[in-house]
């Protein structure tokens, strides 16, 4: 199009982020209190894995995420994967939302 001497356009721009998913698990134990603890043997490399993974289960789960403490990096935990091209993001967050999800959908039949 032109506008006076300009040649402008419309257009729409994409990305596309190749992330990788790993085979995860992770265990979430809702206490009495309200507290929620999920561990995962992944480890965190101060790119805020824990802080995202906190919030996903305190959202999910309807608690403030105060009550959501998160362990990662304890072979003894649920495997995990590796800390490359936001992986631990992707894998343990989709397992933490899944999780959740079960959780909330068994109280809720209770």
């Amino acid at each position: 199009m032109r506008d006076g001497n300009w040649l402008t356009g419309l257009g729409c721009a994409t990305a596309i982020y190749p992330t990788l998913m790993a085979p995860t698990a992770a265990r979430i134990v809702l206490h009495r209190t309200g507290d929620v603890l999920v561990e995962v043997a992944a480890h965190e490399l101060g790119t805020g894995a824990m802080t995202v993974i906190a919030q996903i289960a305190a959202e999910r789960l309807g608690v403030e995420l105060a009550r959501v403490q998160v362990e990662l990096g304890d072979s003894s935990l649920p495997p995990g994967p590796m800390a490359a091209s936001s992986a631990t993001t992707a894998s343990v967050c989709s397992v933490v939302l899944k999780a959740c999800d079960a959780i909330a959908k068994r109280l809720n039949q209770a």
